[in-house]
């Protein structure tokens, strides 16, 4: 299965419905994928025959307490199948979520999945890794 790399600027439709973009629809065209919550506040979107093999990782390890509340988060996701325009609908829950705005959502692969961020929350976390990577690599020299 290909990776899912690259960052574009796309925006939400008034149905609430993201055109994916053209490299990365190729994955989900026939099965889909799944809507779930992210961390630290996207939406990922799974492609399906992932998603499948995340959920039976989580069942086996079931006794763990972080598998079992993620297993919670992935049990509620919502499965999308791109129209013939590469749109997929998202849900309000999670738009809500993410405070994702209309006229303006960053689609960013990350290798597996692809992740949906609001633009400034996204910025926010990239600099406070950046200086968390600048730290490190000047305390190293």
């Amino acid at each position: 299965m290909d990776r899912l790399v690259g960052r574009f600027e796309h925006s939400l439709d008034s149905k609430g419905r993201l055109v994916l973009p053209a490299r990365l629809r190729p994955t989900f065209e026939g099965a889909g994928g799944y809507l779930t919550k992210g961390r630290e506040g996207c939406v990922e979107l799974w492609p399906h025959e992932r998603f499948q093999q995340k959920l039976d990782e989580l069942e086996e390890q079931a006794n763990d307490l972080r598998s079992r509340n993620i297993l919670r988060v992935f049990s509620a996701a919502d499965p999308v199948i791109p129209d013939s325009q590469g749109r997929i609908p998202l849900a309000q829950h999670l738009i809500d979520f993410a405070d994702l705005q209309p006229a303006r959502v960053m689609v960013r692969g990350n290798v597996k999945t692809i992740e949906l961020w609001n633009p400034e929350r996204w910025d926010q976390l990239e600099a406070m890794a950046e200086a968390y990577l600048l730290g490190t690599q000047q305390e190293a020299s």
